[in-house]
């Protein structure tokens, strides 16, 4: 009979040997030269020690700030091809992401220096038709929006509702807002969402969650984001639309889109006409401010969409900045139509379906000129009654123009302001883009 062996209790040489300590991970990244859109793409990545690299990832940004995260294919050890094809004009960075079985790990960014773009094609001359070949309509969804409040006790906890592939929001900070008597994360409120302040290690951003919005939401972000990137105009906040971003109680399993933008420091109007009422200087920085900014527009057949008092940020030196791109029109979008119509207040009465670029021609009048009219007569704030939704011109001064104050009060200030507030009032008559109040026959 054979007896079995007895089982040692003794370890193993191999256990007593210590573990390898590894050095720091360290990326040999292929130089990126002349990349096409559309095509597939091969870039060749090194990873050493090679022998201990047990993840590989990674997260491609493309030029609409959209997230992908892809596994490079491994060639053989500490040897990855990452393949991909990119669909988007413009220019991508990628963030390499490499793990050992030790678990150390290291990421690096690396920015594609060469503008992926189409090859050449002739006979195409209108910036307009390329954006428009762009639009993918397969993107348009039907959604069931949150409320602000489920937004609002969502973010008191970003790690466990901002989706993983958007980190420096999800490892972000959002302040509350210190201007309201309770404490609250909203900065503000508007027609199709809600305003959120977040710190990140990147800087200080306004994120805007949608209560509310068009089922062509992304395709509209994405033809405005590219066109002002395009531009760059000052005027203008930064923006990155971001989908399936936050989640909300109740709906765990759905993730919703967000934008983020840079944070601009101002006051809106109505808080700006405030504390400048005996400043007519300010106040008439701010009018041609505003005025050539729409000028800007108007040259490059795009507008706003909604001028309105929250809609227009004032900075210290009275410079403005446009905030809330919801009803922005460009040429790209055009097939769309409008999403909103915009504030009473601030529009043309006969403003219906209209989206072209003439939206602004009525409200920029509307503003300009009572900046003008305010300088020259501070008690004319009186009319607006403490309402933020209106400067002094209401919607019903706007459907009995006969009939209101205010406007008789404008009138015998005499002067750019009566010769403005004429037009204003003969504009009611005719359709919201009458050429005769463009902002480029204003001055």
């Amino acid at each position: 009979m054979i007896k079995a062996k007895k089982k040692s209790n003794k370890r193993s040489p191999r256990s007593n040997k210590k573990k390898k300590v590894i050095d720091d991970i360290n990326f040999d990244i292929q130089k990126v030269d002349n990349i096409y859109l559309g095509e597939k793409n091969v870039i060749h990545v090194r990873v050493t020690p090679e022998k201990y690299i047990k993840l590989m990832e990674a997260t491609i940004t493309d030029p609409l700030q959209r997230q992908s995260i892809l596994k490079p294919k491994k060639i053989s050890k500490g040897n990855f091809d990452l393949r991909f094809k990119p669909k988007e004009t413009g220019k991508y960075s990628i963030s390499f992401y490499a793990r050992t079985k030790q678990k150390k790990f290291k990421r690096e960014e690396i920015a594609i220096d060469s503008i992926i773009r189409e090859k050449p094609v002739e006979n195409i001359t209108s910036s307009a038709v390329v954006e428009t070949n762009k639009i993918d309509m397969s993107r348009i969804k039907k959604r069931t929006w949150p409320s602000s409040s489920a937004y609002s006790i969502a973010l008191q906890n970003p790690k466990q509702n901002i989706a993983e592939a958007y980190e420096s929001i999800r490892n972000g900070i959002f302040e509350k807002n210190p201007m309201v008597k309770y404490p609250t994360l909203i900065f503000g409120s508007g027609n199709f969402g809600t305003v959120f302040k977040v710190k990140t290690d990147g800087g200080t951003y306004a994120i805007k969650c949608f209560t509310r919005g068009s089922p062509d939401l992304e395709i509209r972000y994405q033809a405005i984001s590219s066109f002002l990137k395009a531009k760059k105009f000052p005027f203008f906040t930064e923006f990155n639309y971001m989908d399936d971003a936050v989640r909300v109680m109740g709906k765990k399993e759905t993730y919703f889109p967000i934008l983020m933008m840079s944070w601009v420091s101002g006051e809106n109007m109505n808080q700006y006409i405030r504390r400048n009422l005996n400043n007519p200087s300010a106040l008439n920085v701010t009018a041609k401010s505003l005025l050539k900014s729409v000028q800007e527009m108007v040259k490059s057949n795009i507008a706003h969409g909604d001028l309105s008092g929250d809609n227009i940020l004032v900075r210290e030196n009275g410079e403005i900045n446009l905030i809330d791109y919801d009803g922005m029109y460009v040429p790209a979008i055009a097939s769309l139509g409008a999403s909103e119509a915009g504030h009473e207040a601030f529009q043309h009465p006969k403003r219906m379906t209209e989206f072209n670029g003439k939206l602004d021609y009525f409200s920029c009048l509307l503003i300009y000129v009572t900046l003008l009219a305010l300088s020259k007569k501070p008690d004319l704030w009186q009319f607006n009654d403490g309402d933020g939704d209106k400067l002094i011109i209401s919607g019903d001064d706007l459907n009995n123009p006969g009939s209101s104050e205010v406007l008789k009060e404008m009138l015998k200030i005499g002067g750019k302001v009566k010769t403005l507030t004429n037009l204003l009032i003969k504009s009611l008559s005719k359709d919201s883009g009458w050429e005769q109040i463009s902002p480029l026959v204003i001055s």
